[in-house]
């Protein structure tokens, strides 16, 4: 019970302001009147108190710039948004700028940190064009980055009177990054309502990308005037191949064509890439030069040799034979990492000799076969996947040409080609990867691993010796099947990697097991003990061939559910069994598991 005696402090104050005596001297007319004022007085000593108590509380006690930290980490999660009442009114939620209500301290920080208010990108539809004053002010003199994204009808937008604002020489003259993505009636607003390119000398990356729409348009002429970028991304729109859009300052450029007809000669491509002296990434979809008239042979086309990453694919079935062909003619610089994706070519578009051909021709380069100073440690095979995991060598004797663009955390340098396997009766032809084998150069690498149905075509088709030119691998992985019931082709593998195969060398036939130095081997024992019966024989069969013929094995990689296994009792005294989470997507051996 509380002690009523106990008199506060501030009720003796109260009473020396609001009693009877303390308004003796005043007129009773204005009595309240002065408790109006001696109230509004108390209130604003109430909320100072409420100040100074919060400032020991909880984020307030934080150093300015480490809240200011935490406010730049929620803003991706809490960005300001624009939606539609019930009565379809337009509604603007504020998002993480909220934060500058909570108290005197959170507004402080909030507006007094530029970066919170010119590093988020700006989507100027989810944000009223009143606030556009508040933004200048704010961020001080930092650039921005502006996005314009609206997947609805166009026409919904176009008489928005925000739009306007937006693109005022104020707001443009300060944009580093503008990124549209919209229907083509709002790309051609935003094109018109663009000041004029001097006002815009700031602009660095361009993303423009006509959203629902069959044919590929001109892109609108006021966009080919903004000089000085750096980053260029087209998708699902057309400009000329001389615009001067793309500069010799260009370092990054993704160009995606919605499968229209405009596409370049090998003419165009080369005279291209020939302007683009700084280019480091190059993103490419659905654009494959012209067919060669019959019996032409397509020009090489060389890609500058500062790109460091090159991605090049097509969706459609009708353009794979011809894409094929543009890569087989690509010349890169041997520490460009390269992505290829193919579908499946059309019967009508088979030529068997013509593949082997531009397969040779991609394979080598893929696989580092002509460069002295990268090493193609890691190979991913699987059906219709190849990745080669290549390692610039570090010598002390060697300096790579151009060591100066390398990059210091290019450690590794992945190749990638994707092509399904396929399988035609007239005429008859099975496209499988591993197929080309022999055209890969495979004489330096570390790590081999395969999938299930590789395995399986490996065997059916006697193709084991192409593998005998791997002669440093140290280590085996079997990728994880996508069905139990593959077990079955796991032995297959072990009864390969235990015996002798034949390979020709000049007049001779000789006989060598696969994989001398072999030491480590990764199984995806994924179902229960019982049901590797047959694989546990072939297991032992292997480990004791290997040991006869002068190449033990010596590590076993398993899932972390066969811990308990009685199997192990019998191997661990000739082999070391260690157990992983046995990862679903990627080997146990690539360097991202390691």
């Amino acid at each position: 019970m509380a002690d009523t005696s106990s008199i506060s402090p501030w009720s003796s104050l109260v009473n020396s302001r609001f009693s009877e005596s303390a308004l003796s001297r005043v007129p009773r007319g204005s009595h309240l009147q002065t408790m109006d004022s001696e109230l509004d007085s108390l209130m604003q000593a109430v909320l100072q108190a409420r100040r100074m108590r919060n400032m020991k509380a909880g984020p307030c006690t934080l150093p300015a710039e480490i809240l200011a930290y935490i406010l730049e980490c929620v803003q991706p999660a809490w960005s300001p948004r624009r939606e539609q009442s019930k009565s379809g009114d337009t509604v603007f939620c504020a998002g993480w700028m909220s934060v500058s209500h909570v108290c005197t301290f959170w507004r402080e920080v909030a507006l007094g940190t530029p970066s919170l208010w010119s590093k988020p990108t700006l989507d100027i539809l989810s944000i009223p064009h009143q606030y556009i004053p508040d933004i200048l002010f704010r961020s001080k003199s930092t650039l921005f980055d502006m996005r314009l994204r609206w997947t609805d009808k166009a026409a919904l937008m176009l008489n928005d009177s925000g739009l306007n604002a937006w693109f005022s020489p104020t707001i443009c003259r300060r944009a580093r990054r503008l990124d549209i993505t919209a229907e083509m009636g709002l790309v051609e607003f935003a094109a018109e309502h663009l000041p004029p390119s001097q006002y815009m000398d700031q602009l660095r990356e361009l993303s423009v990308e006509v959203y629902d729409i069959e044919q590929d348009p001109d892109l609108p002429v006021p966009f080919h005037h903004l000089l000085g970028l750096t980053s260029l991304t087209l998708t699902c729109c057309q400009v000329p191949w001389q615009s001067s859009l793309f500069s010799s300052q260009l370092r990054n450029l993704s160009f995606t064509q919605g499968g229209s007809q405009f596409q370049p000669s090998y003419d165009e491509i080369s005279a291209l890439m020939a302007r683009l002296h700084a280019l480091e990434t190059l993103y490419w979809e659905d654009i494959v030069p012209r067919t060669q008239p019959s019996g032409g042979h397509a020009p090489a086309i060389s890609l500058p040799k500062s790109l460091r990453q090159l991605t090049l694919l097509v969706g459609f079935e009708g353009m794979a034979m011809d894409c094929l062909e543009l890569i087989s003619h690509i010349s890169t610089p041997p520490q460009c990492a390269r992505n290829h994706s193919i579908p499946e070519i059309l019967e009508f578009d088979l030529d068997p000799d013509e593949i082997g051909d531009t397969m040779g021709r991609i394979l080598a380069g893929l696989s580092f076969a002509e460069c002295d100073y990268i090493e193609g440690r890691y190979l991913d095979l699987l059906s219709g996947h190849i990745r080669i995991i290549g390692s610039i060598l570090a010598s002390p004797q060697y300096t790579p040409p151009h060591s100066h663009l390398l990059q210091a955390n290019s450690k590794f340098i992945i190749n990638r080609l994707d092509i399904p396997a396929f399988d035609y009766d007239s005429p008859p032809f099975s496209f499988r990867l591993s197929n080309y084998l022999s055209l890969l150069a495979l004489e330096r690498l570390h790590t081999i691993s395969l999938d299930i149905p590789t395995i399986r075509d490996l065997g059916e088709h006697d193709l084991w010796p192409s593998l005998l030119r791997a002669d440093r691998v140290h280590r085996i992985a079997v990728m994880r099947p996508y069905a139990k019931t593959m077990r079955a082709h796991l032995s297959q593998l072990l009864n390969a990697l235990g015996r002798r195969h034949v390979r020709e060398s000049g007049d001779k036939l000789e006989r060598h097991i696969l994989f001398p130095h072999l030491e480590i081997l990764a199984l995806p024992l994924i179902e229960g003990e019982a049901q590797y019966g047959d694989v546990f024989v072939d297991l032992v069969s292997l480990v004791q061939a290997r040991e006869t013929l002068g190449a033990p094995l010596r590590e076993l990689v398993v899932p972390k559910s066969t811990t308990n296994w009685s199997v192990w009792s019998t191997l661990r005294p000739v082999l070391k069994v260690s157990f992983i989470d046995y990862p679903r997507n990627t080997s146990p051996m690539s360097p991202e598991s390691m």
